[in-house]
């Protein structure tokens, strides 16, 4: 037996995250919170990042930590608790102990905390965040577990000791985490992980391959891999220093093939297929086109992600334990948000028919209250590509993305496969830029038209009547905010998805993602219309519950009561009566004006009730015809010629 590292203490650095509630905190006697945290500007570190920081000076800032006399330090976060109910349910572990080295004696602790959330409230929006955690609970246990202490002289010649807590039992849920305090003097920690004793023949042997799509983002680009280069590939103290190496798609042909001097790092230049084709490039160069591929997962990333390379190692030791039962189970990366780092976006969704379901969004993982209720398992079916561990196992010629150039291949891929299953844990995630309303209008036509092509096959495809209502919902809610390009791209993608796969076959992507543009809306400064900020109103009524919609579409078809109303695009409800509206994009700081029209809504109004007859007509059909031609454009073959390789 030896004893092998499984999870490091970690410690938040200003490059990657500088919230410490999520790596450490203080808490009273009876184990409160009185952490106090400082709220950093996330855009300003990150930025400062990728202008010029190397790779080589990232480094954990919080090593040694000092704990004062009369201070208890508690390792219950996001990152440095141990996610034990998930360890016990998927991999072979059979002991587990937590090695911490002090600069003098203390006094540990040991707990387990059980989370849990109101099921009817799993994914349910809140008007403010107290609501929402109000529904949140835990259940924390001491735990007696034997410790051994030792003194002796780090290799810095400094006097330390070494405490052993030895977990004697392997709950089945929850987290697992201690507590300590100074017997005398104030003391440092100055590291610390939980290992296992373990035969090593009983370590599954795990060779990983990044997998990472990129499109004139070099810069981007340049300080993932060289962070990955100097921290992993070329550090030989790191545990996965020869069992990783990059695959890069490079859709946009602008990455000169001498960027990155290593013979790990391998530059493919691509067709600009989208997300799903770059995605995809790098399974069939590292799986298919390398002879005797070695790689046991593919974690397939987004190029303008923040990453931690010790996301990289947990996850390479958790699949260096994952049992034969789970073999073939994914691992997602949940995903915060760039501005606010402690704040949860996702982790993870399902997607069933025309609904997404997304768990534990806008979560503040700095709260006790959430990092061990963060580990509750959701009905998930798919985890997002910015950072998703996929075995190489189930990725066959017969089973690889679906061409659909951007949006719904990720989820396409994770439903398609959702017998295998995903797995997420606390610690493993990425930092990513978010915003509601970056997205371009031209990105409905994806959404709409690769929903459909995507649930058609599945066992929970959405009839007819569930496709017309969903739609319905969203021209309803665009007509009466005067956004006729919304409702006639939602008629375009519509006409594209039932002409049916031969003619999904012969459009040009690029060729038909430009011709989308017509849809898009000009952004402009408030000062352009003589608007100010403060002008912004709030609007009570939501456009997603018909009685408000059946009323707005009446005070549509009135005459308008005023000239114009600014409203935020964060606000979901309906502007009404109003000649002119004034969209503001908060994160922007610009927005577009739309104008009230009787002609083209009366227009959009007739197209709307053809696009109803069509789908009635001929949804049931047209769903057959694309299960089949699923088949078709997953495979090698067809990716093949499709990237012309």
């Amino acid at each position: 037996m030896e004893t092998v590292i499984i999870q490091k203490l970690i410690g938040p650095s200003k490059e990657v995250c500088n919230e410490w509630g999520m790596y450490f905190r203080k808490v009273d006697a009876e184990g409160n919170d009185v952490t106090n945290y400082p709220y950093d500007d996330g855009d300003a570190m990150f930025h400062k990042m990728i202008d010029g920081v190397k790779a080589s000076e990232v480094a954990a800032e919080s090593f040694p930590l000092e704990i004062k006399q009369g201070e208890i330090l508690s390792l219950d976060t996001y990152f440095n608790a141990f996610s034990i109910g998930k360890w016990k349910k998927y991999t072979k572990l059979s002991n587990l102990a937590l090695e911490i080295v002090t600069s003098g004696p203390v006094e540990v602790r040991a707990y387990q905390t059980v989370g849990m959330v109101e099921t009817e409230h799993m994914w349910q929006e809140f008007p403010d965040e107290e609501t929402m955690y109000s529904f949140l609970h835990n259940k924390r246990r001491e735990m007696d577990c034997p410790q051994e202490a030792e003194a002796f002289v780090t290799d810095q010649g400094q006097q330390a000791i070494r405490t052993i807590i030895h977990f004697s039992e392997l709950a089945n849920e929850g987290i697992y985490y201690i507590t300590m305090a100074p017997c005398e003097d104030a003391v440092s920690l100055l590291s610390g992980a939980y290992t296992t004793d373990v035969e090593k023949e009983d370590v599954n042997p795990v060779e990983l391959v990044l997998g990472i799509c990129t499109f004139q983002r070099e810069e981007f680009l340049k300080k993932n891999v060289n962070l990955v280069l100097d921290k992993v590939v070329n550090n030989a103290m790191s545990p996965l220093c020869d069992h990783v190496e990059i695959y890069i798609s490079d859709n946009g042909q602008t990455v000169p093939q001498d960027t990155f001097q290593s013979d790990k790092v391998h530059l493919f230049p691509n067709k600009n297929a989208g997300g799903a084709g770059g995605f995809t490039r790098t399974m069939i160069e590292s799986l298919f086109h390398r002879q005797d591929s070695p790689f046991t997962h593919i974690i397939l990333m987004d190029d303008d992600i923040i990453l931690s390379t010790d996301v990289l190692e947990r996850t390479y030791h958790f699949l260096q334990f994952v049992d034969e039962e789970h073999h073939d189970m994914m691992v997602g990366g949940e995903m915060f948000m760039l501005n606010l780092r402690y704040k949860q976006f996702e982790a993870g969704a399902r997607w069933r028919g025309t609904q997404v379901t997304f768990y534990n969004k806008m979560w503040d993982l700095r709260r006790q209250e959430c990092v061990a209720t963060n580990e509750c398992e959701n009905p998930i079916n798919y985890s997002g590509w910015w950072y998703s561990v996929i075995p190489t196992s189930i990725i066959t010629e017969d089973n690889l993305p679906i061409p659909l150039f951007i949006h719904y291949d990720d989820m396409e891929y994770g439903v398609r496969n959702e017998k295998n299953g995903t797995i997420l844990l606390n610690g493993i995630c990425v930092w990513h830029p978010q915003g509601i309303n970056k997205a371009a209008t031209r990105m409905t036509y994806y959404d709409i038209r690769n929903m459909l092509i995507g649930m058609a096959g599945s066992e929970t495809c959405a009839t007819a009547g569930d496709v017309i209502h969903h739609l319905s919902n969203r021209i309803v809610g665009a007509l009466n905010r005067y956004r006729y390009e919304d409702a006639e791209i939602i008629y375009e993608a519509i006409d594209d998805f039932y002409k049916g796969p031969d003619f999904f076959k012969t459009l040009d992507p690029l060729e038909k993602h430009a011709a989308l543009t017509k849809y898009n809306y000009k952004y402009e400064e408030l000062s352009a219309y003589d608007l100010t900020e403060d002008m912004v109103e709030e609007n009570g009524f939501h456009s997603h519950y018909l009685a408000w919609s059946v009323w707005a579409i009446i005070r549509w078809i009135l005459p308008s009561t005023r000239a114009l109303k600014v409203v935020g695009l964060r606000d979901s409800g309906i502007a009404f009566g109003a000649k002119k509206i004034f969209h503001y994009d908060e994160e922007k700081r610009k927005g577009y004006m739309t104008e009230k029209s009787y002609a083209r809504g009366w227009k959009d109004f007739c197209d709307y009730l053809k696009m109803t007859k069509k789908i009635r007509k001929n949804h049931d059909v047209m769903m057959q015809q694309w299960a089949e031609a699923k088949k078709e454009i997953t495979s090698l073959g067809y990716w093949e010629k499709y990237l012309g390789l």
